[in-house]
């Protein structure tokens, strides 16, 4: 969408003759570079340097392994799915800054580390969809699977979690065991709204 206000823009001016053709591919090219961001696993925010240590000691990080799949963007935000495919993916829901100036940005857990830990029911497993909805809930399908390009493990059910995107605390869990069989490959997640506002 932003992206095709950019172009508007830009043909709007060529037609006021405000720019000639160079000046409108140096403006595009600017724009496209000011709203372009490398996302890397290697380029997480580790509270400390001792825990990315730790991390790396014991096997659970392998920067390769962490890929960013899926985005959601709100205000100069984007939230980030990394699902565990392979071991060593330290989370795998993340938030970026996307603030001008800054090209390489760090991937922060969303929203914090304890709601990462592999194994912990009550925690994210592996997010593979979101869903930010009109009211700022940020909707995340957690498959309960990991490694499942390598040899799948189920640690917890499946659940949708919503997260407040403002404050950043989980409003529900929707635990999905009883709507999926053991072969389900959940993949996708859309949420709309009722009209007495009971979101589905």
């Amino acid at each position: 969408m932003l992206l095709r206000i950019v172009k508007f823009l830009l043909v709007l001016a060529l037609a006021v003759g405000q720019l000639d053709a160079k000046g409108c591919t140096d403006l595009s090219a600017q724009i496209l570079n000011d709203l372009s961001f490398q996302m890397s696993g290697s380029n997480l925010d580790w509270p400390c340097q001792s825990t990315k240590n730790i991390y790396l000691q014991s096997n659970r990080y392998t920067p390769k392994n962490v890929i960013v799949t899926r985005a959601q963007i709100h205000r100069d935000e984007a939230f980030v799915t990394l699902p565990r495919l392979k071991p060593g993916v330290p989370f795998t829901l993340g938030k970026i800054s996307m603030r001008r100036g800054q090209c390489m940005t760090k991937i922060t857990p969303y929203p914090c580390w304890s709601l990462q830990e592999e194994g912990n029911c009550q925690a994210l497993q592996s997010v593979v969809d979101i869903y930010l909805d009109s009211n700022d809930i940020l909707w995340a399908l957690d498959t309960g699977l990991v490694n499942t390009l390598e040899q799948p493990v189920r640690r917890c059910a499946p659940k949708i979690v919503g997260i407040n995107v403002r404050s950043g605390r989980v409003v529900q869990s929707i635990d999905l065991s009883g709507l999926v069989v053991p072969n389900s490959r959940l993949q996708h997640l859309v949420v709309e709204y009722d009209e007495s506002g009971h979101a589905f």
